[in-house]
């Protein structure tokens, strides 16, 4: 796990310029410390706003976001994609989620981003005490923009678990599996998630020590209606993390007699 330093944030781009100030006003009607970013401040931003979490996670939300134009010779030919497909490496097309990490109460800071900032509950782990350890929440139609795990591995309360980068498809997973190989990184899976329905790939980037989800498939939620899903202790450790990820049966590993 990597604590976040006090430069580290997550960003997140509101609908609309103004809303920018409509979360400034709910944030600090729910008694949360908000700091002004001036347009320009930081590089390619505009206006934006900056806060912590319970947790002390910090989050900002701005808008305004230069888009400059990828140079002579990384330019797709395809007017409505920025840079040429494959240029170099596994090539991911998005980021996808951000999982956070803490030694806090979950269902806190859960409640915090549900009922401040608008988030969903879309699924939710609990430990053998029913207590709600983890949980993955969205904003948009996907299973989960930001998740929350709780554990007592924790070092502190603010600490970074994983970044995800979204791949078209399982055979893009694959591909980036081979290049992994062949630069000699160690890395876990490819694998299945139960909680999310993602294909996977865990691996650790070499400088900041830093854990990179490389995630492909998953389903999104179109329903208004939403129930989040609970999945208990003993569901989880059998589907829930993991449905499948060199899963080793004795039925199929042991050599058996065939009849003809």
């Amino acid at each position: 796990m990597v604590n976040l330093g006090r430069s580290s944030f997550c960003g997140w781009k509101a609908k609309r310029r103004a809303d920018v100030g409509t979360f400034a006003l709910l944030l600090e009607d729910a008694g949360t410390d908000v700091r002004w970013i001036k347009d320009g401040e930081e590089v390619g931003q505009g206006e934006a706003i900056r806060f912590e979490l319970p947790s002390g996670h910090r989050f900002e939300i701005y808008y305004d976001m230069e888009k400059p134009a990828a140079e002579e010779g990384r330019k797709s030919v395809l007017k409505n994609q920025v840079y040429k497909s494959w240029a170099k490496g596994v090539s991911p097309r998005r980021i996808d989620h951000v999982n956070l990490q803490t030694s806090m109460d979950n269902k806190r800071i859960v409640n915090y981003l549900t009922e401040t900032l608008g988030f969903k509950l879309r699924e939710y782990f609990v430990n053998p005490d029913d207590e709600q350890v983890a949980s993955w929440m969205s904003v948009t139609n996907l299973v989960h923009d930001v998740a929350m795990m709780t554990t007592k591995n924790s070092i502190g309360p603010n600490e970074m678990h994983h970044i995800a980068y979204w791949l078209d498809n399982s055979q893009d997973l694959l591909r980036a599996a081979d290049i992994l190989c062949e630069n000699e990184v160690g890395f876990v899976g490819p694998g299945k998630h139960g909680i999310s329905q993602a294909m996977y790939i865990y691996v650790k980037d070499p400088g900041s020590g830093l854990r990179v989800e490389i995630f492909t498939n998953s389903y999104l939620i179109f329903e208004p209606d939403w129930e989040p899903i609970k999945w208990c202790y003993d569901e989880y450790l059998k589907h829930g993390s993991t449905i499948w990820c060199d899963r080793r049966r004795d039925d199929v590993n042991r050599e058996q007699p065939v009849k003809a």
